[in-house]
């Protein structure tokens, strides 16, 4: 896998209010309920980057290694194909 970056950090260095506003977002999606892997990729990143970003934010939420991969897997799949 990717080695990790510290994404918010280079997103604060770059453009300190993307990340005010992707905070932002992600309190009001909590308020309303929202779930789910709340990570941060760019457009730079490879698709083993984007994997590890994905399986870290499931570890975060609770699931066990082997599902969290799993789930990674599924999300950058799905997402894939949305970007057709």
């Amino acid at each position: 896998m990717a080695e990790s970056e510290n994404i918010r950090e280079r997103v604060k260095r770059l453009n300190p209010a993307a990340l005010e506003l992707c905070d932002e977002f992600e309190k009001r999606a909590a308020e309303k309920g929202s779930r789910g892997a709340s990570v941060i990729t760019t457009d730079d990143m490879t698709p083993e980057e984007e994997e590890l970003a994905l399986f870290e934010g499931f570890l975060k939420e609770g699931h066990e290694p082997a599902t969290a991969l799993l789930k990674a897997k599924q999300w950058l799949s799905d997402l894939k194909f949305l970007k057709r």
